[in-house]
């Protein structure tokens, strides 16, 4: 802690320490405990978070404004600056009830606030769903972390951590924040974490949490058939075809029962893939065209967008122009707001372009994907990127489109994500 040199300063403001216990000793008992319950909140919050966690009045927090203890900004959200919160953190910690009791409100706020907010992250409202939950994150995480190390010992928290599992998970999955997502989840939420490995391309990583849930027999049905489609992208990552008509012969079975859900419909995205694999365009087309209405009729945007991608795998295999898909795949990547998914559709677009010769078109569409590939630091992106300029330049220098055969590999999944 820094201490002030000159032998002429007041006693109380000879260290940091020591100006903030004189501003806290002038503060009423009950704003002192306001103060402290306030040093739980992280980064910019809003007066509702303060009433309900800190039990703040709106006098309380103008009187600490007034003090230089808090600060509003121009929206309307509060913060208390940094080192301000680690010196009222200590003294809450010092009130060893009150500071639970206070950790619980947060926790129950935020992550009650994300399962309201995050219902929609999938579909049409996702951008506004991703908008309030950007704002709140850094609360959202530090009270799902505080609920996950007490679940054990405290029960009555799991309630609150299954309603935030889902919406946490498709946060991740939209802004594209999959290795710390999945990371998060892994202990409690095997199967969103597998997930999220996928979209990263770390099968090796996703393969055993998916196995674990398909191991539990207890699993619902329709959880289980998430688990065969995950399965599924995680062997064709590999190529293992004989594994892949072992687990959707599986996963089809199953589907039958829940012909129209949600999860048979992720499982018929990888059946197309499956399909065009065994060279079976006639089954791909009819998986592909199964699964796309359900998505839709679920406003499931991030499903149908891997249902569009899926028709263009088919399109660019049976040599059709596949750009008419990736069109739509890319507007409904930009309604829900995903990065990764914008990059991965205006990579496959140029490529459909610059097979049709349509060079000019093709590196306006590359530097977009560039320019979103390098916001998202995504290694396995920016290394597509560069095979797709690779492509391009050859293209150029030669004045011969690439082979169609790099099509169906980049489709297929060995060169995108």
């Amino acid at each position: 802690m820094w201490v002030a040199p000159q032998g002429d300063v007041p006693a109380r403001h000879q260290s940091l320490d020591a100006v903030f216990d004189g501003s806290w000793q002038l503060l009423k008992p009950n704003l002192q405990l306001v103060l402290a319950r306030l040093s739980l909140l992280q980064g910019t919050f809003t007066a509702e978070a303060a009433q309900k966690i800190a039990l703040a009045t709106f006098f309380d927090l103008a009187q600490l404004v007034d003090r230089s203890l808090l600060a509003v900004e121009r929206n309307g959200r509060y913060h208390t600056h940094p080192l301000l919160r680690q010196l009222a953190q200590a003294k809450l910690t010092a009130v060893e009830p009150e500071a639970e009791q206070a950790a619980e409100r947060h926790a129950t706020y935020y992550l009650t606030l994300l399962h309201q907010q995050g219902q929609p992250l999938r579909g049409s409202q996702s951008q506004t769903a991703v908008r309030h939950i950007r704002q709140e994150y850094d609360n959202i995480r530090a009270a799902w972390v505080w609920c996950l190390a007490r679940r054990t010992q405290q029960p009555h928290l799991q309630p609150l951590i299954q309603q935030a599992l889902t919406p946490l998970a498709n946060y991740f999955l939209v802004v594209g924040l999959f290795a710390e997502g999945a990371t998060l989840l892994a202990e409690i939420a095997p199967l969103l974490s597998a997930e999220l490995w996928l979209e990263r391309g770390e099968y090796k990583l996703a393969l055993p949490l998916i196995q674990t849930v398909l191991q539990d027999a207890a699993v619902p049905p329709e959880m289980r058939l998430r688990a065969y489609a995950l399965l599924c992208a995680a062997h064709q990552q590999e190529s293992k075809l004989e594994l892949i008509r072992q687990t959707m012969a599986e996963g089809l079975s199953l589907a039958a029962e829940f012909s129209q859900s949600v999860a048979a419909a992720y499982l018929y995205i990888q059946a197309t893939l499956a399909a065009v694999s065994e060279g079976n365009h006639t089954a791909a087309q009819q998986f592909a065209t199964q699964a796309l209405p359900i998505f839709y009729q679920a406003d499931d945007l991030w499903g149908a967008s891997k249902a569009l991608y899926a028709q263009a795998v088919v399109d660019g295999v049976t040599n059709q122009d596949a750009r008419p898909r990736f069109l739509p795949n890319f507007a409904l990547a930009k309604q829900i707001g995903s990065p990764a998914v914008q990059q991965n559709a205006l990579h496959n677009l140029a490529l459909g372009h610059m097979l049709h010769g349509e060079y000019a078109t093709a590196i306006g569409v590359c530097h977009e994907a560039w320019e979103i590939c390098q916001q998202l630091s995504h290694d396995l992106l920016i290394a597509d990127n560069r095979l797709l300029w690779g492509a391009f330049n050859s293209g150029l220098a030669t004045g011969r489109p690439p082979a169609k055969g790099m099509m169906r590999r980049c489709t297929s999944g060995t060169c995108t994500t």
